[in-house]
């Protein structure tokens, strides 16, 4: 298992180490690795996956500016799947807390998303409010998503959001990005 070298794992290690797990402390400041022996194969496989299925859902190919986020939303997902032989997944292992799946899993990568709109009008979704593209779910319970802003090219962190016919200036807009 490789982690990062944070107080609560260094903490944990002998208990760890006890059940007949190898520990694998990386160094301090990196950020935290995906909490198993996996082959970055694994992570590209799942990724190219879930980029293929934002492409089947949407209409639309994800830009390659998205693969980081793309790469560390997979990452958040297996350390958030249940493993063989395993009773916890890695994340509750570490971090003790159960998952939940409401907040952490409640949109999908690449989903188009409605995530502001004008308190005026109520009617029609299809076409008000600003859009944007799902590229990371937080995954710490708080249910906070990290967006890509269609209309004014940035990203944005936002915790309410909502599903909405997705017009098609949107997916035009999301083709076109480079």
């Amino acid at each position: 298992l490789t982690f990062d070298r944070e107080s609560a794992i260094v903490a944990m290690q002998d208990e760890i180490e006890a059940r007949g797990i190898r520990l694998t402390l990386k160094a301090a400041g990196q950020k935290v690795g995906l909490a198993e022996e996996v082959s970055i194969r694994l992570i590209r496989e799942k990724a190219r996956a879930t980029k293929a299925g934002a492409r089947a859902n949407y209409g639309y190919t994800p830009a390659n500016q998205f693969n980081i986020d793309l790469c560390l939303d997979t990452i958040s997902v297996l350390n958030r799947t249940s493993k063989d032989g395993y009773e916890l997944t890695p994340y509750e292992l570490f971090s003790g807390d159960h998952i939940d799946y409401i907040r952490d899993f409640r949109c999908r990568w690449g989903e188009l998303v409605v995530v502001k709109k004008p308190k005026a009008i109520s009617s029609d979704l299809r076409t008000t409010g600003e859009w944007a593209m799902v590229v990371r779910r937080i995954m710490n319970h708080s249910g906070v998503i990290k967006v890509y802003l269609i209309g004014s090219k940035r990203y944005a962190y936002r915790l309410k959001f909502k599903r909405a016919i997705v017009p098609e200036w949107v997916v035009s807009a999301m083709n076109s990005i480079g």
